[in-house]
């Protein structure tokens, strides 16, 4: 594969690597033979994901991929990926049908989701009681300050009632289960 890999900054590189670290804590944190309440590694991951995405926020995001990122990419099976995502999905979706508000009512054949997206008023409150059982939803869409909610309500109704749960490849169906039950117990 031919692609051109623009040489990062020393400061972006920093962070690239302050990104992988802090997932691969979280990944050894999340990992069912690793049995750890170890308020450290967690409190490490949140804080250096949130230095990446301040740092993102106020940088370009074109500066290019540093080689480390690209081969870890390429590496990647992607079929895999893409496998486990959809059926973490519809597997979350069965789960908890009809009692959350899913942005997608079906899956359509040709994506591979992000994560399982709801919409609910209370969002934050939910997504502090999930995390207090180590079940990180991101909050995918925060407007920024330049957008003005008055002239844009229903970007500021998504912007504060929308977050992510989390469906990627790391999880099965006894992840799916698990996180299905909390979320019923903590609405």
């Amino acid at each position: 594969m031919d692609t051109a890999v623009v040489v990062p900054s020393q400061e972006t590189e920093a962070m690239v690597w302050r990104s992988i670290a802090s997932r691969l804590v979280r990944g050894l944190f999340l990992d069912k033979r690793f049995v750890s309440s170890d308020v450290d590694m967690e409190t490490f991951y949140l804080q250096a994901l949130r230095a990446v995405e301040s740092f993102l926020d106020h940088h370009p995001t074109d500066i290019g991929l540093p080689q480390i990122a690209f081969d870890i990419i390429v590496g990647l099976n992607w079929d895999d990926i893409a496998k486990r995502r959809r059926a973490n999905w519809r597997c979350l979706h069965d789960l908890l049908d009809g009692q959350v508000n899913a942005i997608l009512k079906t899956l359509p054949e040709d994506v591979v989701p992000l994560g399982y997206v709801i919409n609910l008023q209370g969002r934050d409150r939910l997504r502090a009681r999930l995390a207090s059982h180590r079940i990180f939803c991101p909050v995918h869409w925060t407007l920024p300050n330049e957008v003005d909610p008055q002239m844009f309500p229903e970007a500021a109704l998504l912007s504060n009632t929308c977050m992510t749960i989390p469906i990627d490849q790391r999880y099965d169906t006894d992840d799916m289960v698990r996180i299905a039950e909390v979320i019923k117990s903590e609405l």
